[in-house]
């Protein structure tokens, strides 16, 4: 009954355009039911926590919204931001999360992003090798994408591939990059 009460509070709050926080609050209290309104809400509110300095707040909002069993989508949306909350805290199962967000990505786009995330996670723990192997496996396999997104990856790639092997390999990888990536007349005139 409680929880009910707490969910027809958020509903109450929601509708009266109150800040997200003030519905969230309620939010926590509830029972999941699988409503895409508990979880957008939930990730809305995570976003402004993160944005203000909490990414602990991020990650409680974002582990609550996964009990909402959200669909594929969602679910890899809420992990890669969860993860994301989770390495700024140094959470031990930041790159669990991650991780799980790169298994369920398939556009290259998510894939990119998520491996990007998941590479940082692992610097930031002191495995560098398994940073550069994850990099490199997904730029492997987003080969011919050309986005924002695999460009971030393939930088990203070349810059952690010194720690993790040899000046003749990055030089190698740069080449093999700058290779693999197709360049329009816009981008030519922007390097003369």
């Amino acid at each position: 009954r409680r929880a009910h009460l707490h969910l027809t509070a958020a509903r109450v709050l929601s509708s009266a355009a109150l800040p997200v926080e003030a519905v969230a609050a309620h939010l926590m209290h509830t029972t999941p039911s699988g409503e895409d309104l508990i979880v957008s809400t939930l990730r809305a509110a995570a976003t402004r926590a993160s944005a203000q300095g909490a990414p602990g707040s991020a990650v409680t909002y974002l582990q609550r919204a996964l009990a909402e069993r959200p669909s594929r989508d969602q679910r890899r949306m809420l992990l890669l931001d969860l993860g994301t909350a989770a390495t700024r805290i140094k959470h031990p199962d930041a790159t669990t999360y991650l991780r799980e967000a790169l298994s369920l990505a398939a556009d290259p786009d998510d894939m990119a992003m998520a491996a990007y995330r998941l590479a940082q996670a692992l610097m930031q723990t002191g495995a560098i090798d398994d940073a550069y192997a994850i990099a490199d496996h997904v730029v492997t396999r987003t080969q011919g994408h050309r986005s924002r997104e695999v460009d971030k990856l393939q930088c990203f790639l070349v810059t952690i591939s010194g720690p993790a092997g040899t000046i003749t390999e990055t030089a190698h990888l740069a080449a093999t990059l700058a290779a693999r990536t197709p360049r329009d007349a816009t981008d030519r005139k922007s390097v003369v």
